[in-house]
């Protein structure tokens, strides 16, 4: 494992449920949106669902696939959220994105918000941190296919071998492995049965980040 991290020149990182402790409240949004179509959703189902292209988790759960009423549901949906959200990073995350640029190591952002809701729910001081940021409105295709991946680590521009990815959800875990990444998966919204597919897996994102920059530092003292 040292001598993994000890090669990662950038890192790609999900968002919701990965940096920020927001994924419960997605559930009660989702929720509360679905109700009237008389859709209960699961809550271990939903977060194993995490990544899906939103429109795409909104016509399967409700069935419609008319373009303009889906749009309309997911604005919905974003609203409850917007209204309710406070930006809050999990333990460990600020210190960590300010290490890694102190050491030199790339960070981008892959995640499956829209691009609207992103800018309108994370301040300023944290976009920055990015040198590149893949919405879940940026391509055709989400996760698990690699796209939002390999179009990270074009922003990145750096190898599949220098670039780690970490994620929180299956769906995650398997398009970055099929953009040729390695793969760290946090337990901070199922468990590692749901994750089994990652590379390394741990508890929470401190745990993972004080391991990855302490193997970093010593790599970069060699």
């Amino acid at each position: 494992m040292p001598v993994e991290f000890q090669t990662k020149k950038g890192v790609l990182l999900d968002l919701d449920g990965t940096l920020i402790d927001s994924m419960p409240l997605h559930y009660r949004c989702w929720s509360e949106t679905l109700e009237r179509f008389g859709v209960s959703v699961d809550i271990e189902h939903f977060y194993a669902s995490e990544g899906t292209k939103i429109t795409d988790l909104m016509k399967k759960y409700t069935g419609i696939q008319e373009p303009s009423t889906i749009a309309d549901l997911v604005r919905e949906k974003d609203a409850l959220f917007l209204e309710r959200f406070s930006f809050s990073l999990y333990e460990g995350v600020r210190e960590f994105l300010s290490e890694c640029i102190s050491l030199g190591v790339k960070l981008g952002l892959v995640t499956a918000s829209s691009a609207d809701r992103f800018n309108k729910s994370a301040p300023k001081s944290f976009r920055e941190h990015f040198s590149v940021i893949i919405t879940g409105d940026a391509l055709p295709r989400g996760k698990p296919h690699p796209d939002p991946y390999l179009a990270g680590m074009r922003g990145l521009d750096l190898d599949p071998e220098h670039v780690l990815a970490v994620e929180n959800a299956p769906l995650g875990i398997t398009s970055a492995k099929a953009a040729g990444l390695h793969c760290v998966a946090l337990e901070h919204t199922l468990g590692r049965p749901f994750l089994k597919d990652a590379d390394y897996t741990y508890e929470t994102f401190q745990d993972f980040a004080g391991k990855f920059c302490d193997e970093l530092q010593c790599g970069r003292l060699m």
